[in-house]
């Protein structure tokens, strides 16, 4: 990993106040299938189909079922009740991830309902996107996550875009796509 240290986001056991211009290792004896990043905190997935957080928790970022204000420094900790993890996404402060049979868990930073869970402000730990199934990607932004299903349409949570008059709790689709 490469970049602010400021909160153990790099996952090298350390919290400094450098940027990393060259590659530091993550600690511990993890092997990744995916990686994603937020702001102050990142994610993987690990074989076997768990995640591992690490950084910032103060907005539920690691899915520790606690949004207190810790560093965690190394990718020690499994996010709670999720395995089976295909595919994860992150944001400036929350993230989702793809689990066996297409089905997307967001947590983290909910303000807006950014991610379609029914759970407004912090979820601390993944939930479900009910409202959602067979999802083959997501993309974020700060204050939106779209889910592209298997069949190629599009589902959007969290605040307005250009084209729809409301902010969706649950995704929308998005029209004329």
């Amino acid at each position: 990993c490469v970049g602010s240290n400021s909160t153990g986001q790099l996952g090298n056991g350390l919290v400094d106040t450098t940027v990393s211009a060259t590659p530091v290792d993550v600690s511990g004896a993890n092997q990744f299938t995916d990686i994603s990043a937020g702001s102050s905190f990142t994610c993987g997935v690990v074989v076997g189909g768990k995640a591992k957080c690490w950084g910032a928790n103060t907005r539920g970022q690691l899915g520790q079922n606690s949004s207190s204000d810790v560093n965690v420094t190394t990718p020690q900790l499994n996010v709670a009740n999720l395995s089976a993890i295909r595919k994860i996404y992150s944001s400036a402060s929350h993230s989702c991830a793809i689990v066996e049979g297409n089905r997307p868990f967001c947590w983290g930073d909910n303000t807006g309902w950014r991610t379609g869970i029914l759970v407004g402000g912090v979820a601390e730990a993944p939930l479900p996107v009910s409202a959602v199934s067979n999802v083959r990607d997501i993309a974020m932004s700060a204050l939106r996550t779209y889910y592209v299903k298997t069949d190629g349409s599009i589902r959007v949570a969290g605040s307005r875009p250009a084209n729809v008059n409301r902010v969706p709790v649950t995704p929308i689709s998005i029209p004329n796509f």
